[in-house]
């Protein structure tokens, strides 16, 4: 997922065995993604939205809650990709020389985001 891209979004009411709860409506539900939280609103059993995200992230998560019952669940998580901000580097020295003239190695840059 790409940062401040929107997303779209189902969540759907299942049962222990993973089956479509189709009389499941609600319209106390808050949907927390990132920061913002928004309504939900059931029908059949599914709720759909779109949201974006306003941070770069790694390994999030969107809570979903049921006011009405406590009842709630958490997505699968995901890293969302920001805008790259800084280089991280190394350098491995390859030749098994100790001294300064005339080395080889590896030099690794990345570029990465501000994930935390």
């Amino acid at each position: 997922m790409s940062l401040e891209t929107p997303q779209s979004l189902t969540v759907s009411a299942r049962d222990s065995a993973g089956n479509l709860v189709q009389s499941y409506a609600s319209s106390n539900t808050v949907l927390w993604a990132a920061l913002d939280s928004g309504w939900l609103t059931f029908a059949d059993g599914r709720a759909e939205t779109k949201f974006t995200m306003p941070f770069a992230a790694r390994e999030f998560a969107i809570e979903v809650l049921d006011t009405s019952n406590g009842m709630y669940a958490y997505s699968n998580t995901f890293d969302v990709i920001g805008t790259p901000d800084h280089l991280e580097g190394g350098f491995r020295r390859t030749d098994h020389r100790t001294g300064c003239a005339s080395v080889k190695g590896n030099l690794t840059l990345k570029m990465e985001d501000n994930a935390v």
